[in-house]
């Protein structure tokens, strides 16, 4: 909860205030246990909701205009359709028409303000858009809106030449430093000294770095070789880091995170692991060989296993830029040539942009000690160790599992054509006894 009055809500606040809401605590409840006010708790809920969460099932294919029962509008796809538009179930009404109008929902006007424990929403109950409060989005939704709060100057545009033509005659002409001229100036200009700097070194000032006294004295450092922006290697345009964060937040926190673990030093088989980063889920998968060929055809095989629901699930992967992954086309483009997901790759040496996935190796090496043989290892064998990983309790999920929150959203024929189990509490083994059976073959 806040430590001191007026300060802002954090992470675990907001988990809080989802799992009170899971509970159907009142708004006051919720007020008290988080030690907020209660209008503060319907902001937060009513500010932040979102129309799809990994966290929650939701029915697509609803047609949600409130004008669907007598719209005559067809042909909106250009595909020559008599019939009307509002009865077809190839596209959606919702995002094709000009003149879309949503119901709106009045159970949202009362407590809890979204849909999570509205039993109305499964099945084709539902008419009305989803408002999902999930608590991961949230806190990057506030994360976003207080970045952009602080980017650009504060101040007017005339005070700012105002400000320019003072300083940059002094700095400029005169050789004098930001310092001196605010210590002779201050109280004729609206902003420190330091706020000026920053307003140089993004450019909205008349000076530009080099004008500074001291800037050509100092130069960037060396960095050691291989830091830093590396070549872009293999296709990457439009698949960059840089890329993913341009995504909406909702598509950002559906996507997998993907890597390889790597077997004992000189030998070809490893582990291909994808990672659910909202569940901190990972299903591990053994391949023959670290390669392109290998990581395709376990792609393969989970668009065998979903069929459909692959576009879904798999919609956003992202990956670093290790040999196995360059060839975009392998990894995005179905049997029929069609593409089936979308890949994008972390910037080079930077693992902490896919974090999840790199935390949970470290609990698969619990396992699969650094520098085990893998050669004796076989395809069946990853089930058994995935299923021990994800009915770990973490704390991170109020002491759920992994598993547990997979099987609510994840597709059971994934999650059966896998093979995992959720193992009981007392059962599950984190060290490399787990294998030993694998190891003695």
């Amino acid at each position: 909860m806040p430590t001191k009055k007026n300060s802002k809500l954090n992470a675990a606040d907001r988990v809080l205030i989802y799992q009170r809401i899971e509970m159907k605590d009142s708004m006051s409840a919720m007020a008290r246990k988080v030690g907020v006010s209660t209008k503060t708790v319907i902001n937060e809920i009513k500010r932040n909701v979102v129309s799809e969460s990994p966290m929650f099932l939701s029915q697509k294919g609803r047609n949600l205009c409130k004008k669907a029962g007598r719209c005559t509008v067809t042909s909106l796809c250009e595909g020559g359709c008599i019939a009307s538009c509002s009865k077809c179930t190839k596209v959606s009404c919702n995002e094709m028409c000009p003149d879309y109008e949503p119901e709106p929902c009045p159970l949202l006007e009362k407590p809890p303000y979204c849909c999570n424990t509205c039993h109305q929403r499964f099945g084709y109950g539902c008419v009305h858009e989803y408002h999902f409060y999930d608590p991961h989005i949230a806190e990057e939704l506030t994360r976003k809106r207080r970045s952009e709060a602080r980017q650009g100057i504060d101040i007017t545009p005339e005070e700012l030449a105002k400000m320019n033509e003072l300083v940059t005659v002094l700095v400029k002409d005169q050789g004098q430093s930001y310092e001196h001229v605010w210590a002779t100036h201050g109280d004729e200009l609206p902003v420190t000294w330091r706020t000026y700097y920053n307003y140089t070194h993004i450019g909205a000032t008349e000076l530009i770095p080099l004008d500074l006294p001291k800037a050509v004295r100092f130069k960037p450092r060396k960095k050691a070789k291989g830091h830093g922006d590396a070549d872009v290697r293999g296709d990457m345009e439009g698949r960059l880091y840089s890329d993913f964060k341009e995504l909406p937040d909702e598509k950002r926190a559906k996507a997998v995170q993907m890597d390889c673990v790597k077997g004992k030093k000189g030998e070809r088989p490893a582990i291909l692991t994808f990672t659910w980063p909202s569940m901190i889920f990972q299903l591990p998968f053994y391949i023959e060989a670290e390669d392109q060929e290998h990581v395709q055809e376990v792609f393969w095989m989970l668009q065998d296993l979903l069929d459909d629901d692959f576009d879904d699930v798999f919609e956003i992967v992202l990956t670093d830029r290790g040999s196995s992954f360059l060839d975009s086309s392998k990894l995005e483009l179905d049997r029929d040539g069609k593409k089936r997901c979308s890949v994008y790759y972390c910037d080079a040496l930077r693992s902490d942009q896919k974090g999840s996935c790199e935390r949970e190796h470290a609990e698969l090496r619990r396992i699969v000690r650094k520098g085990t043989s893998l050669l004796k290892f076989e395809k069946r064998d990853m089930p058994l160790i995935a299923s021990h990983m994800n009915s770990y309790l973490k704390p991170e999920l109020n002491f759920d599992s992994p598993l547990s929150r997979a099987i609510k959203v994840l597709p059971e024929n994934l999650l059966v054509g896998y093979g995992i189990e959720l193992i009981p509490p007392d059962e599950v083994v984190m060290k490399p006894k787990l294998i030993e059976h694998i190891l003695q073959r």
